[in-house]
């Protein structure tokens, strides 16, 4: 969306502020689970001469007193925030001639500015670096570094956990050094007990990082040991001290290699894991070797973590540098690329089916992988010494570009704004705090012919049904009011169906109504006509529901609950007597709830093959499709010929949304790409002999147009029998809407060229004209 004069942001921000709750900073962030959030490592570790913390020294920040050739960071924070009550004069080292100043995580004031800041930007909390080695130093000097954390995340809502750090621990003497810290840390600190500790399945979360990396400094240096260790904090230890385990772990942990140590035993210490967060720092450059890893590493390691019971926590990085610290290392050795490869790989995260992510680190200038405000341009940082700003790369950013990075990547995996490849064009302002009023409703002012606002407080009586505003000629786009996305249209007798997901936040999505036309000009809508009042196991993310007719009975597959391995959820079926419903949740229970070839069970579709007379399901989100076969009571899958129940089907370029008809003999496997929130949403096909395919991809027919709308996707193509008319129904986001959630359903022509391709699709503002059945 493009900002001209500050207009639009005053006017439309507020609105979508107050449509979507979600999208403003937390209150309190949810400590309670794991799933969705995003996580920064905080190292806490910077100390200043006249600190009042005792060390009398500039710890991490240089060997030493700070100077050109003692430094030990490369980046420096900007500290125009701070007050002078935090600022440490650095001896001899200035900033345009003026006195350069440094912080220290000693001082309250600081970290809590530091968590004030996640709350503005809408971060979700941190992991505290506790290292095996300063233990004891920790503990002497009062561990003031991390009462300061558990007092910010406090203050302003924040979630925080203890993650170990073992690299340099005795191999004789660790273990009993961390289960001694971590009573410590429960019965004395009572950390635990914290009202913003993080927790997941009941259990306080805690990481240790560090085990089976090949080299000596890291221990345990047997899978043995380590086996004893996740045994103890999981299970062994006394019930206070039980805890959700994720193991920091080699890049290459699943295959044994490169940075993993190769015994394979490793394997099973790995599997004991609840969540395995690999260390991947470094392990690639760029956006293309960013994405060859999600080929060749995230992808395999989240079917493995599927198959054999951990949850994946990606670690994800903004760029790398330790010139300083390593002076024969080259100078910004992995670009930042004014964001874009952060962003990249925390796409590829989620879009590979992460749903948790790890980002390194929130302040660490040592390496330069820090995401707190940073000095901009050169002349921001100290005239000494080598120093790697953010205009390092050739780009003018704010000094908190990187925080606004973060606030997107977080809305992305909190599910309130789409995936998409690209870092998004526009990334502020800052989420404002709490405590801010939001601009009332009223007063703002949104130009768009596509601008019906949902109305999930709206309460019908069940099953009600509404005509809808007439419209003469054409149809219009789009074709009735009200937010709707992932269309199915079928025909009933002499009636055209739609069957739509209401769009809104997952937890309003506990209803489907539908749709009726003798002409596709004038609608009727059937309301509520399956809510999760009616499905036991349903609760919300009630998702593209797909209709078939047989034998007098009407059968509506659904996905609910947006499922994740070891949740309740998945793909149900309800029945009804009625193509309106009401339907009727037809087996008490998901007909698919299980993450099968890395599918989740969302975006159904149901096909009759005249050729075999049998029902087909496609299916699939996170970039994988399978197909299964029904039975004939739709209660259960039946087995294919060699006795599988599940074929994967997946094409180059799927992402979700699968649909499939019959032409001439043909079968055209259809589905969408792209970021479901996004503008570049768009539809492709395949052309097969089989309904099993092979589905060799020939290329788009539906994408947005910048005249009319973006996000063109998720669709289904209605056939008018006796005729040689052909319509393609989706959904689209509105021109300069950017809520993931405004979407509305829309229908245009589709056409074929004389070889049977499928001719791009001309996405309108006036629709279709009148067609009666015949």
């Amino acid at each position: 969306m493009k900002i001209r004069n500050g207009i639009i942001r005053i006017v439309v921000l507020p609105l979508l502020a107050l449509l979507s709750p979600n999208a403003r900073a937390q209150s309190v962030v949810d400590s309670s689970t794991l799933q969705g959030k995003v996580l920064f490592g905080y190292q806490g570790w910077f100390a200043c001469a006249g600190d009042g913390s005792g060390h009398g020294n500039w710890r991490t920040w240089a060997w030493g007193t700070p100077a050109a050739g003692t430094l030990t960071i490369d980046m420096y924070p900007d500290l125009s925030e701070l007050d002078p009550d935090e600022l440490y004069p650095v001896p001899n080292m200035t900033i345009g001639g003026k006195p350069a100043f440094l912080y220290s995580a000693n001082n309250r004031k600081t970290v809590l500015r530091h968590f004030q800041w996640m709350k503005e930007y809408g971060l979700d909390g941190v992991l505290v670096q506790r290292f095996v080695g300063s233990i004891r130093d920790k503990r002497n000097s009062g561990d003031v570094v991390l009462r300061n954390v558990m007092a910010g995340a406090e203050k302003f809502g924040r979630t925080f956990a203890i993650e170990y750090d073992i690299t340099g621990g005795n191999p004789d003497t660790f273990f009993q050094t961390l289960r001694e810290d971590w009573q410590y840390l429960v019965d004395d600190l009572k950390v635990t007990s914290h009202p913003n500790y993080l927790h997941h399945n009941g259990k306080p979360v805690l990481s240790i990082w560090g085990m089976g990396l090949e080299e000596d400094r890291h221990v345990p240096r047997d899978p043995e040991t380590a086996r004893q260790v996740i045994e103890w904090f999981k299970t062994k230890a006394p019930k206070p001290y039980q805890v959700t385990y994720i193991g920091g772990t080699p890049s290459h942990w699943r295959t044994l290699t490169y940075d993993c140590r190769n015994d394979p035993r490793w394997t099973e210490a790995f599997r004991m894991m609840d969540v395995i967060q690999p260390w991947t720092v470094g392990r690639y450059r760029d956006n293309d070797t960013a994405d060859q890893w999600k080929l060749d590493r995230l992808g395999p390691d989240l079917a493995w973590t599927a198959a054999n019971g951990p949850l994946y926590m990606p670690v994800v990085f903004p760029g790398f540098s330790w010139h300083n610290l390593k002076r024969k290392t080259p100078k910004n050795a992995v670009p930042r690329n004014r964001g874009e490869f952060l962003w990249r790989q925390a796409f590829n995260a989620k879009q590979a089916g992460a749903v948790m992510l790890k980002i390194a680190m929130f302040d660490e200038v040592n390496e330069s992988t820090a995401m707190f405000k940073l000095a901009a341009r050169r002349s921001d940082a100290p005239d000494q010494g080598y120093w790697l700003t953010l205009d390092a790369d050739g780009y003018e950013l704010p000094s908190d570009w990187y925080l606004r990075i973060a606030g997107e990547i977080t809305r992305m995996f909190h599910g309130e704004v789409a995936p998409t490849p690209n870092l998004p064009e526009k990334l502020g302002p800052p989420r404002k705090a709490e405590s801010e009023k939001p601009v009332s409703v009223r007063s703002a002012t949104v130009s768009n012919r596509d601008t019906a606002l949902p109305a999930a407080d709206k309460r019908p009586a069940d099953n009600q049904t509404t005509p809808l505003t007439e419209k003469k000629n054409m149809s219009g786009n789009p074709l009735f009011e009200g937010w709707y996305a992932d269309p199915e249209v079928m025909i009933y007798g002499k009636t055209y169906w739609i069957y739509p997901t209401y769009s809104d936040a997952y937890e309003k999505q506990v209803f489907f109504d539908c749709f009726s036309s003798l002409d596709l000009v004038n609608w009727t809508k059937h309301e509520r006509i399956l809510d999760t009042t009616g499905v036991s196991w349903a609760k919300r993310a009630m998702w593209a529901p797909s209709v078939i007719e047989k034998d007098g009975r009407y059968y509506l597959f659904f996905g609910a609950n947006d499922v994740h391995k070891g949740e309740i959820g998945g793909i149900g079926v309800a029945a009804a007597d009625k193509p309106q419903g009401p339907y009727h949740d037809l087996i008490g229970k998901p007909l698919i709830n299980d993450i099968i070839n890395g599918a989740q069970p969302i975006d159904q579709y149901v096909f009759f093959n005249k050729k075999d007379n049998s029902y087909y399901m496609y299916y699939g989100g996170w970039g994988h499709c399978n197909m299964v076969r029904l039975d004939s009571s739709f209660t259960r899958l039946a087995p294919f010929e060699d006795g599988t129940l599940y074929r994967e089907v997946t094409p180059k370029g799927y992402v979700e949304g699968p649909c499939m008809f019959s032409k001439d003999g043909k079968f055209y496997f259809m589905w969408s790409e792209g970021g479901w929130g996004g503008p570049d949403y768009s539809v492709a096909y395949a052309i097969s002999d089989s309904i099993f395919g092979p589905f060799d991809r020939i290329g788009k027919i539906l994408e947005q147009d910048p005249k009319v709308a973006t996000g063109a996707g998720h669709h289904s193509v209605l056939h008018v029998p006796g005729t040689d008319q052909w319509y393609i129904v989706y959904h689209r986001r509105p021109l300069r809407e950017t809520h993931p959630n405004h979407r509305v359903t829309c229908m245009d022509r589709m056409e074929f060229e004389p070889n049977g391709h499928i001719k791009p699709v001309k996405i309108t503002f006036e629709g279709v004209c009148p067609q009666m059945i015949p």
